[in-house]
């Protein structure tokens, strides 16, 4: 994971500590060292040089090179812009100002099909017109695009992100777990049984943004592989990513890179205007009042998705702070 050998003093004491693979692997995820060898995104003009010898295994475990790095900034007629829209993330917002800045016939929206299918159905020359597609889509439609790939994903505190999902199911009568969530969710903690039980819902909610990032939704279970190949999706150089909770500067990055034109903030999908608790506040609430066995069913669901949210969050406050 490190790329390189223990020092032969930090392996004796964890031997006589008995620690064992999975602490192992847990104080290296968690490591400053691990982490900036994943950070690869420079601070300055895009992405730096992909170190050695762990890019090359994470390429291995997911499967394929790397494709074209979009140039920086991008040319719009060159480059196909890919928003993995994570449910509940702002993703409705970054939508909208991508659909304004592309004609009908060069924009692919999940909202009419599965991109997969729609782009699939296209010739090649068709396919190479394609200038943006947004929507519920997962990593790797690249494959399928003639033009180099630039990826967008905005990730959020996975927690309050979940809740914010159950409250949005609830007032979405369109949604096709509109009737089962008002009928036998009456809370969060019963959403979170609910979830478990039906198997597309769980795609979502159990750690729902490292399965868009990695690839498949229906990956089961979720586990280091599928966590490994999130993070090299994630820090990769045909990749940008924000956070919900620093959006402005995720914004202001696109405008710098190209993707965007200006600045402008079209908030789609929020709560309800009148609703005046937090929603880091009304999800802390829920959270106390689960059951031990629904508090452990939202450690499972979070578990990789706050360690991938983690890791991103420092690096967005390093790009933030430029």
């Amino acid at each position: 994971m490190l790329d390189r050998p223990p020092p032969a003093k930090r392996l004796d004491a964890m031997e006589a500590r008995q620690i064992t693979l999975p602490q192992l692997r847990e104080m290296l995820f968690d490591s400053d060292e691990f982490f900036d060898r994943m950070a690869l995104t420079s601070k300055t003009k895009g992405p730096s040089p992909l170190l050695s010898g762990l890019p090359r295994i994470l390429r291995r475990i997911a499967g394929r090179e790397p494709g074209a790095v979009p140039p920086w900034p991008i040319d719009r007629a060159k480059v196909t812009v890919v928003h993995l829209h994570i449910p509940k993330s702002a993703g409705s917002s970054l939508n909208t100002h991508l659909m304004t800045l592309y004609p009908q016939s060069a924009r692919i929206n999940a909202n009419e099909g599965r991109p997969e299918k729609q782009i699939s159905a296209m010739s090649r020359q068709d396919r190479g017109r394609i200038g943006v597609v947004v929507g519920h889509t997962t990593h790797g439609l690249g494959r399928l695009l003639t033009r180099p790939v630039l990826y967008l994903a905005v990730l959020r505190s996975p927690g309050p992100r979940l809740f914010s999902f159950y409250r949005y199911i609830q007032r979405t009568p369109d949604h096709r777990y509109y009737d089962a969530v008002n009928t036998e969710a009456p809370d969060f903690g019963a959403f979170l049984e609910l979830a478990s039980t039906e198997t597309v819902l769980r795609r979502e909610v159990d750690n729902g943004q490292v399965r868009r990032l990695a690839g498949p939704m229906d990956t089961t279970p979720v586990d280091t592989r599928v966590y490994l190949r999130a993070c090299e999706h994630l820090f990769a150089p045909d990749m940008m990513y924000g956070l919900v909770e620093n959006f402005d500067p995720f914004l202001q990055r696109l405008v710098d890179r190209g993707v965007l034109d200006k600045l402008k903030d079209v908030r789609a999908n929020a709560a309800p205007a009148g609703e005046t608790v937090a929603p880091g506040e009304a999800f802390a609430k829920e959270r106390d009042r689960l059951s031990d066995t629904q508090a452990k069913l939202l450690d499972a669901f979070t578990l990789w998705d706050n360690k991938l949210y983690a890791c991103a969050a420092r690096q967005d406050r390093k790009m933030s702070a430029t």
